[in-house]
Formats: C-alpha cells, sequence, structure tokens
C-alpha cells in the first residue's frame, strides 16, 4: 500500500514537472515570435502604403489599435502563465514537501520493518528448528509405524498358529477328560464295592470276635468308653474353653471362674451317676421283674451295653449339646441346687 502511494506521488511530480517544462517553452515561443510579427507588419505596411495611400491613416489608426489590443492579449496570456506558474511552483513545494513526509514515513517504516525483522529473527528460527524436529519424529514415527506393522502382521500369524493349536488341544483334552470320567466311574464303582466287601468283612469277623468276648470293643459303637473319653476332652476342648471366654467378657476373675466351672463340673458328675443307677434300676426291672432288688448286676449283654451308650448320649444331646452357654449354666446352678438340698 505505501509502495503504490509512493509510486503515485512520483508519477504526479513527474506530471507537474512536463506541465512546468511545457508552459515555460510556450513563453519562449511568444517570446521570439514577437519581432517577426513586427518585420511582417511593416512590409504589410509598405504594401498598403504603395497601393492605397488614401486609407494610411485609417490602416495605421487600425494597425496601432490592432497591436495594442494583440498586445494586451498577450499581456494577458503572460500573466495567466505566471500566475499558472507560481501556482504550480506552490504545488511543487507541497509536493516535495509531502514526498519528503513520506520518504521520512517511509525511513521510519523501513526502520521499524528492520526492527521487527531481527526481533523476531530468533522466534523464526526456533520455530524452524520445531519444524525440524517434528519433521524427524514423524519420519522416526512413520518407520516404527511400519516396523510395528511388520510385527503386528507376524504375531497374527503366530496367534491363528497358536488358536489353531489351541483347538487341537482342548479337542484332545475333552477326549481324555471324557476317557477320564469313564475310568473315573469304573473306579469309584470298583471303590464302593470294596468298600462295601470291607464293610461286610469287617462285620463278618467283628461279630466272630465279639461273640462271648466282652474284653474286645465294638470298633462300630460310635459310644463306647474310648468315645466316651475323647467326648469329655472335647467338652473340655470346646465347651469349657468357650465358657471361660464368655465369662471373662463379663469381668470375672480366673479363680472365680474356675471355682463355679468345677461345681458345675461335679453336679454333672453326679447327674451322670444319679442317672446311671437310675438305668442299672430300670435294666434290673426290666430284666428280672424285681422291682426290690438294688443291688449291683454285672451284665455281659450286647445289648445292656447298646442301652447304656444310647441313654449316655440321650444326656449328652439333652442337657449339653442343645443348649446355649448361659442356659447350660442355669440348668447346672439347678442340678447342683438339687444336691445340695438332697
Amino acid at each position: 500500500m505505501l509502495l503504490e502511494t509512493l509510486q503515485l506521488m512520483s508519477l504526479n511530480i513527474k506530471h507537474f514537472k512536463d506541465e512546468c517544462e511545457r508552459k515555460s517553452m510556450e513563453f519562449i515561443t511568444l517570446r521570439f515570435q514577437r519581432p517577426a510579427a513586427l518585420k511582417n507588419y511593416k512590409e504589410v505596411e509598405n504594401i498598403i502604403n504603395d497601393c492605397e495611400q488614401c486609407l494610411v491613416a485609417v490602416l495605421e489608426n487600425l494597425n496601432e489599435k490592432s497591436r495594442g489590443s494583440e498586445m494586451h492579449n498577450k499581456d494577458r496570456e503572460l500573466r495567466m502563465s505566471s500566475d499558472r506558474l507560481t501556482n504550480l511552483k506552490e504545488r511543487f513545494g507541497q509536493l516535495e514537501e509531502e514526498n519528503a513526509l513520506l520518504n521520512k514515513t517511509l525511513h521510519a517504516t523501513k526502520q521499524e520493518k528492520d526492527e521487527m525483522q531481527l526481533s523476531l529473527r530468533p522466534l523464526v528460527q526456533d520455530k524452524d528448528r520445531e519444524i525440524e524436529g517434528i519433521k524427524n519424529r514423524l519420519a522416526h514415527f512413520q518407520h516404527s509405524y511400519g516396523k510395528l506393522e511388520n510385527e503386528n502382521a507376524s504375531l497374527k500369524t503366530a496367534l491363528e498358529g497358536n488358536i489353531q493349536e489351541k483347538n487341537e488341544l482342548i479337542l484332545r483334552v475333552k477326549h481324555i477328560e471324557e476317557k477320564n470320567a469313564t475310568i473315573m466311574d469304573s473306579f469309584e464303582k470298583k471303590c464302593r464295592e470294596n468298600e462295601d466287601l470291607k464293610t461286610r468283612l469287617s462285620q463278618v469277623a467283628g461279630a466272630k470276635l465279639m461273640a462271648g468276648n466282652t474284653s474286645i470293643a465294638d470298633l462300630g459303637d460310635k459310644y463306647r468308653p474310648t468315645r466316651i473319653a475323647e467326648l469329655y476332652s472335647e467338652l473340655y476342648d470346646n465347651e469349657w474353653t468357650e465358657a471361660v471366654d464368655d465369662l471373662v467378657s463379663t469381668k470375672w476373675s480366673e479363680d472365680q471362674i474356675v471355682r463355679h466351672l468345677f461345681i458345675i463340673l461335679q453336679g454333672c458328675y453326679k447327674a451322670c451317676c444319679q442317672l446311671a443307677s437310675q438305668q442299672m434300676q430300670d435294666l434290673v426291672r426290666k430284666l428280672f421283674l424285681d422291682t426290690s432288688s438294688s443291688a449291683d448286676v454285672s451284665l455281659s449283654s450286647k445289648d445292656y451295653m447298646y442301652s447304656r451308650t444310647n441313654r449316655v448320649c440321650e444326656l449328652k444331646t439333652v442337657h449339653v449339646s442343645s443348649m446355649e452357654p448361659l442356659e447350660l449354666r442355669i440348668q447346672m446352678y439347678t442340678i447342683i441346687s438339687t444336691f445340695s438340698i438332697n
């Protein structure tokens, strides 16, 4: 935009210079034409004097008037040209001032442009370096992308092979599992048959050994003496320990806990003795129909052993297993109170 304005101003200045030169040439031409016109006038005057002497005075007056009018016109044109020249000079001066101002503005703009270029040069260099780095990274990424595509293709091929191999292995595993299931069914069937045979053999052998021999314990009896001892041991390991933990939570001292549990155990023992005596009396009454006899009777019958163990089982089930710790303590204290009153 600034360059176009400067070019337009240069063209205007050149046009005004050409106009001034043209007016100057016209002025000079008029000054040179004046003597030639006077010379021609004299020749015409001589011819007219020779041809018409009677009109000399008129012609002289006419020539004088004509010469005066022409000179007046020439002077007027000269003044107008001088005025135009003055105006052109003033306009030329204004244009020179405008040109100087434009040159000054152009110089300032050029200086500002140079300063801006200097200030932007590091930024442009940084951007160029960033662009170069991005191009290098893009090339590296493209190379890596091609490499990854090749690896992906090879992995897909390997995956397809592995899938096919996996399917084959699955089929083989299914076939083996079917065979294994068949073998396990047959094995379990054989094991059940073997266990049945062992059970029947053990029952037959046990019956033969125990027939008429009370010193051999029946291993099939859940409440044989050794098993009852184990139940008492479990009573200490489980119920006794749980009772101690519950009483500790009530902030009882260890001495108080042991004393109360010992009293409860004594009550249990006395209750068991009473139940055993009652069972013995009931058994004697049923066997001998003797209600007045209270003597100890030694029985070796297997039926008596089963009756005794079942009654003990009922005692344990009713008074121990089916009760919560608080209910068990209340029941034991009731038993102890009964024995104390008796």
